[in-house]
C-alpha cells in the first residue's frame, strides 16, 4: 500500500509590531504554553517555544497535511486575539507583525 512520509522540522520566528518589547516574563510563560497547544491542535509536534520581550521562536514539526502558511496563520491569529482583547490578562497595545523583519538601507 503506498504511503507518504515526511518529517519537516521548522524554526519559526515572529515579532511584536515594530519589535516593541511588550512581552514580559508572565505573559511569555503563558504564551509559550498557549502556542505549543495551538501547534498540537493542528496536528503539529511542538518541540520548543521560547522568546524574549519582542519576538518568539518555535521549533515545530510540520504536519504532512498542513501548509506552513496555515500553521503560521493559526499561531498568529489565535495568539493575537487574547493579546488584543485582554483574555487571560494578556492585554497589550502591540501585537504580532506580519511584515518581514529585514535590514533595509
Amino acid at each position: 500500500m503506498p504511503q507518504s512520509l515526511s518529517y519537516l522540522l521548522t524554526h519559526i520566528v515572529f515579532s511584536t509590531k515594530d519589535r516593541t518589547p511588550v512581552l514580559d516574563a508572565t505573559v511569555r510563560t503563558a504564551l509559550h504554553a498557549y502556542l505549543a497547544t495551538v501547534a498540537r491542535n493542528v496536528d503539529c509536534e511542538c518541540f520548543r517555544v521560547g522568546g524574549v520581550a519582542d519576538h518568539m521562536h518555535l521549533a515545530v514539526r510540520l504536519s504532512r497535511t498542513l501548509t506552513m502558511a496555515k500553521l503560521i496563520e493559526e499561531l498568529k491569529t489565535s495568539s493575537s486575539t487574547p493579546l488584543k482583547t485582554g483574555t487571560n490578562k494578556w492585554r497589550m497595545r502591540r501585537w504580532w507583525t506580519s511584515r518581514r523583519t529585514s535590514s533595509r538601507r
